[in-house]
């Protein structure tokens, strides 16, 4: 169970909900059963490097879509155990979103009982439509349940964003405790609704930048995997900009960022490689996880296959990311596994 009291949670939050919150991949299995030894490994890795200071499960790279009912509990149950018994202060989050309202209060309730910190939900995808809907699913979730929810209004799972309002009304709900907004502007209304309200946050690394100028209280970056994919134990220069931003340095957070820059380059270049294949998809971030997981496996980290419906990679772009990969590790690549194998 959660250690707050739901009357409690949005203080708790705002004590405790700081720094990078960073999102996982499942790894599969040849048999595409869930890998639950390699997804022990790849948590120990992550803190091992320690730049999270919360981990996410089920999430959009945790291909949740693709995962059955079961699958979601046995995963999340993995990463609570993991992380609690492994480090002390991390929080972990578990992504509990379905089509089915009551499978999305299930859900929820299964990640509180197993002693998560937190749950995220958007609104489910495929159904609402409109954001007295989407108020009324928060509502009836919300009232349900103990644990504290993160409001991720992003339009890549259901296919439409609420509005700032509907955002900023669902924040006044009790235990709603923080908000992921995944686009500047939309960012920016929100923040001014209801910072006072919940923590508003988004995986954006350009908003730190906007914070001097708006005055904005970040305390918190919901969430991204950018952690595990670009630092390691021996060079760290996402983790590195991530604590100057949180510090509020901004002429260390530039340095910082600009050493961070030719990671970023490459990263972003694959994926909107990959996105550009399929320019009519509306959730064209979810078609990368296929390369997410195979730079994972050049970390040395355990992945597998993309399920179905993903199309995985072909040998000539494994071996075109691989070069590129290369460029950027080299020999720290090569400590990154042996760290793994000896986990």
């Amino acid at each position: 169970m959660v250690d707050y009291k739901k009357s409690e949670a949005k203080e708790w939050a705002r004590e405790k909900l700081r720094g990078h919150f960073s999102t996982i991949t499942t790894p599969f299995t040849p048999e595409d059963t869930v890998d639950e030894d390699g997804l022990r490994k790849n948590i120990q890795y992550q803190l091992e490097i320690g730049t999270a200071h919360a981990i996410g499960c089920n999430w959009q790279w945790g291909e949740y879509t693709a995962l059955s009912k079961d699958e979601r509990k046995k995963v999340a149950e993995i990463v609570v155990d993991e992380v609690k018994k492994r480090r002390k202060g991390v929080l972990v989050g578990v992504h509990t979103t379905s089509s089915s309202v009551k499978e999305t209060v299930e859900l929820t309730k299964h990640a509180e009982e197993i002693g998560a910190d937190l749950a995220v939900i958007c609104p489910t995808f495929a159904v609402i439509r409109n954001d007295i809907e989407a108020f009324e699913f928060y509502k009836y979730v919300l009232e349900r349940v103990d644990i504290g929810i993160v409001i991720h209004n992003n339009s890549g799972y259901p296919g439409w964003k609420m509005s700032s309002k509907c955002v900023a009304k669902i924040a006044e709900l009790e235990n709603a405790v923080a908000c992921k907004i995944p686009d500047v502007s939309s960012f920016l209304e929100v923040y001014k609704l209801a910072h006072d309200k919940v923590i508003v946050s988004s995986p954006l690394n350009e908003i730190f930048f906007y914070a001097p100028y708006y005055n904005l209280e970040i305390q918190a970056k919901i969430a991204h995997h950018e952690d595990w994919m670009i630092d390691t134990p021996e060079i760290k220069p996402y983790g590195e900009f991530i604590d100057a931003a949180m510090k509020g340095d901004y002429l260390e957070m530039i340095e910082k960022f600009h050493k961070l820059c030719p990671y970023l380059e490459i990263i972003t270049k694959w994926e909107n490689y990959f996105a550009s294949k399929h320019p009519q998809q509306y959730l064209q971030s979810y078609l990368c996880v296929p390369f997410g997981k195979y730079w994972g496996e050049l970390k040395g980290m355990a992945q597998g296959h993309a399920r179905i419906p993903f199309t995985n990679l072909t040998q000539e772009e494994k071996q075109k990311i691989k070069e590129d990969f290369l460029k950027l590790y080299g020999r720290s690549a090569r400590e990154a596994k042996t760290l793994l194998r000896n986990l």
